[in-house]
């Protein structure tokens, strides 16, 4: 599957208060040979049943582990992560 892009997501936790709507999830960034997975949460706003505010917040630290271990898993197969 070499040269694809991709995107996945895996929710941990949601929940939500009137409009607002948080998310705790593992995303994962596919780019070819390189898969980056790493914590994020989300917070949302729905107004008429579409998302009118969107703001993810990382962890740099886990986005480092997250892109040192793809690049390690380039070279050592074993290391892949899946969701």
């Amino acid at each position: 599957m070499e040269g694809r892009l991709g995107f996945e997501v895996k929710v941990h936790r949601i929940a939500a208060d009137g409009a607002a709507v948080l998310t705790e999830r593992t995303d994962a960034l596919i780019l070819g040979p390189l898969r980056l997975q790493f914590w994020v949460c989300g917070v949302f706003e729905v107004h008429d049943g579409k998302i009118t505010l969107w703001r993810d917040y990382v962890d740099v630290y886990d986005m480092t582990k997250a892109l040192l271990r793809g690049l390690a898993a380039l070279v050592i197969p074993q290391l892949r992560t899946t969701l």
